[in-house]
């Protein structure tokens, strides 16, 4: 990424690092939230899963197979107890209950902390994502023939969108449509019409991994393991040849959560681009 000063500010809260200023006359800048120092300084030697979320105090959610972190003001901490069971990912609702894949089951945590199941799954190894009014839960498993889209409504309902012939690796929900990804496609599927576009195909062998969406600009952001790229109007560039990993876009910032190389950081500033 052009251009890009690597601000040394080991920052935890998000509140805290959306007051930070970008570096004058320059197009955008990193802030570490998380590297493996501050992880070895914590004590903490965990194998983290891809998935992370923003909880409602606006802290930072980690988790590995069977154990969640908060990252937040000070460091971070274990939070809840060891399961047993593998979490395969997780995902906040709208109204921020946090929902996870739990070995071949769709849990929740109740206020109490409490593990509460909700609906046996198909498989295991499925991924989760938020959306307004239901929670998209998908196959990612590469050993399955068939991998299949699934919605969950507030009504308990687990219901079939569509099936792909590959491993699904991101959805996310804009407006009435799924932006997801298999293998290196990037594709727009209609809630409304049932309609399948292509959005993006990367060169074969090159994995799309997580998806994020600036609702606000409509710009969407897709990642590999060691790429970030962006989709503006009609335009596609890739934004980092060097950082890869899980997305999310959270107010005026694109965080970047690598769990094999343990680094999370936010890129701001893009808006003077």
């Amino acid at each position: 990424m052009r251009k890009i000063i690597a601000s040394c500010f080991i920052v935890f809260l998000l509140n805290s690092v959306y007051g930070a200023h970008p570096v004058k006359d320059d197009s955008s800048h990193i802030e570490v939230l998380l590297s493996k120092q501050m992880l070895s300084d914590a004590g903490i030697n965990a194998d983290f899963i891809s998935s992370f979320d923003i909880t409602s105090s606006r802290h930072i959610l980690l988790s590995s197979t069977n154990q969640f972190y908060l990252l937040g003001w000070g460091g971070i901490n274990t939070i809840g107890y060891k399961m047993t069971d593998t979490i395969s990912s997780f995902a906040f609702t709208s109204d921020s209950i946090m929902m996870l894949i739990h070995n071949k089951c769709l849990c929740y945590i109740d206020t109490t902390g409490n593990l509460i199941k909700l609906h046996s799954l198909p498989n295991s190894e499925m991924g989760i994502s938020g959306g307004k009014d239901a929670m998209y839960i998908y196959d990612s498993n590469k050993n399955l023939e068939q991998c299949v889209l699934y919605s969950f409504n507030k009504s308990g309902q687990l219901d079939t969108l569509f099936i792909a012939p590959t491993p699904i690796t991101a959805v996310v929900e804009i407006d009435q449509s799924l932006i997801f990804s298999t293998e290196n496609c990037l594709f727009a599927f209609s809630l409304q019409t049932q309609e399948l576009n292509t959005i993006a195909i990367m060169e074969k062998g090159q994995k799309i991994i997580s998806i994020a969406i600036d609702a606000s600009k409509h710009n969407i952001y897709f990642s590999t393991e060691n790429s970030v790229n962006e989709i503006t109007g009609t335009t596609w560039g890739t934004l980092s040849s060097e950082l890869g990993g899980t997305l999310k876009y959270v107010d005026d910032g694109l965080l970047v959560f690598n769990a094999g190389k343990k680094f999370l950081v936010r890129v701001g500033g893009k808006e003077k681009q």
